[in-house]
């Protein structure tokens, strides 16, 4: 036998392999959704005793899909309540509330329905959120200014745009509560600008790099519409200095539009003080995404801490003596707009007395 006969052989069986499993998978999906339908008929006429011997074998062999497989549990149920079986018809809930844990009665269905669905809930006790970022806008606030110019409005700050990413997870201590914590990484930018005795003014942008890792609590509604959750979170975050710089710095004689001095970036790590501690409030909204959520919200970062390490104020010389620049104790303040993605872990059980606070 040549090696073509032998490539058309094997291509002879693939395809019929191929077309053996395709053909006998379709024929047992076009049998279980038979199945069902029958079953749905059945149950309108009444006869559920045999129902659970005609959906169970599809149930566990894969011959549905997800909704199908709802479908035939939902109908499960309600027939083992009908008849009596009560601890079958509990079996069967909650393995429909481990396929669709956001599983609520319709207002048609039984109320013998409705009543064992009161008994359980899908309450996550743990979601995590693996996905953040957003937007900031930082400005400092002055609390003491260092100047040798007596005129009060000599120093600026100016906020600009920067950027805040991060993971973290939340516990729920109730439906309309949870505790969360995490670890966030931002870009805080802003603009400084001092003009020394009315002849020299020194601009430049600096870059403040932080890691956050804040503890919070969120209020969440129930909901005003059936995809909508508003919200209202408030914490406080230990913050991690990890790196500030000085961009693009210029000194300029502003009485003939001169530039007097100018050069490269220059680390503020020595000026800035490492740690800090900032207060967090925000509002948003959590939009349903199959059993996920995403949430949006706006918020306000109230720095406690003072930015300026003040043993380190001098010791820059660049600064000091080329660029007049003495930095002033200030805190860092910033509006926050985030995307968040949260991954809820349901856990489907009997309601307990402890969930019923």
């Amino acid at each position: 036998m040549n090696k073509q006969s032998i490539y058309y052989i094997s291509k002879t069986i693939g395809l019929g392999l191929f077309l053996f499993f395709t053909l006998n998978f379709s024929a047992r999906a076009q049998s279980c959704d038979k199945i069902l339908s029958d079953a749905e008929k059945a149950f309108e006429v009444g006869n559920l005793y045999s129902l659970a011997d005609i959906l169970l074998p599809c149930v566990k062999n894969g011959g549905y899909n997800r909704d199908e497989r709802i479908r035939a549990l939902r109908l499960l149920t309600i027939s083992s309540l009908y008849i009596d079986e009560p601890e079958s018809a509990e079996q069967y809930f909650l393995a429909l509330l481990k396929e669709k844990p956001d599983y609520q009665p319709q207002q048609s269905d039984p109320q013998e329905l409705h009543d064992l669905a009161q008994r359980y809930t899908t309450m996550p006790r743990v979601s995590f959120l693996p996905l953040q970022f957003g937007i900031t806008y930082a400005r400092p606030s002055i609390v003491n200014e260092y100047t040798i110019d007596s005129y009060t409005d000599a120093q600026t700050y100016e906020g600009r745009s920067g950027m805040m990413t991060g993971a973290g997870a939340e516990i729920t201590i109730k439906p309309w509560l949870s505790a969360g914590t995490g670890v966030y990484y931002a870009n805080y930018r802003f603009s400084y600008r001092n003009t020394i005795l009315g002849y020299s003014q020194l601009n430049f942008t600096e870059n403040r790099q932080v890691f956050s890792f804040p503890l919070y609590l969120r209020l969440i509604h129930p909901g005003l519409f059936k995809k909508l959750r508003p919200y209202v979170y408030a914490g406080a975050s230990y913050d991690l200095m990890i790196g500030a710089e000085a961009r693009g710095l210029v000194r300029r004689d502003i009485t003939q539009q001169e530039v007097d001095v100018t050069g490269p970036d220059i680390d503020l790590d020595d000026q800035r003080s490492p740690t800090g501690l900032t207060a967090m409030i925000g509002t948003g909204v959590a939009m349903r995404a199959g059993t996920n959520f995403i949430l949006v919200d706006i918020g306000y970062r109230k720095g406690f801490s003072n930015g300026l390490d003040s043993d380190g104020q001098f010791r820059n010389s660049t600064l000091v003596y080329r660029y007049g620049f003495t930095d002033n104790d200030h805190t860092l303040n910033s509006f926050t707009a985030m995307v968040r993605f949260l991954v809820p872990l349901y856990a489907p059980r009997m309601v307990k007395k402890r969930d019923e606070l």
